[in-house]
């Protein structure tokens, strides 16, 4: 998998020992999964009803919010098919549910590009 040589890429030069870079890493993941259930509640919330309270609210509009967007993004970026997956499930009921899939998507795509590049230059400057 990517992400731990990503983490130990990222950490490594620190000194930090293994244990520790890996509670970090996993805490980051919690915080990205638990911001994307948050905009899941508030995008369900904003879907059902308008301000007036009886009128559905953004029926037929699927676009997220910024932050919401990172969020799938950051989900799809550090974890991959799994984070595909995780937007999938929090979403399979919302009109939001290709949009958060569709960054996520996107994140993983960065993620193997941004791993190409750094791989194919480092195999540049020592081959």
């Amino acid at each position: 998998m990517i992400e731990p040589i990503f983490a130990a890429g990222l950490f490594g030069g620190l000194g930090l020992p293994d244990l520790l870079i890996k509670a970090i890493t996993l805490l980051v993941l919690i915080a990205i999964v638990a911001l994307a259930i948050r905009a899941n509640k508030k995008n369900k919330a904003l879907s059902d009803t308008s301000a007036l309270g009886d009128t559905p609210a953004l029926s037929g509009t699927s676009a997220l919010s910024g932050t919401s967007a990172l969020g799938y993004f950051a989900l799809g970026f550090l974890l991959g098919i799994i984070g595909i997956v995780i937007s999938w499930i929090v979403n399979k009921d919302t009109p939001v549910s290709g949009a958060a899939i569709k960054f996520s998507i996107i994140g993983l795509v960065s993620n193997v590009v941004l791993v190409m590049v750094i791989f194919g230059v480092i195999i540049l400057l020592y081959s």
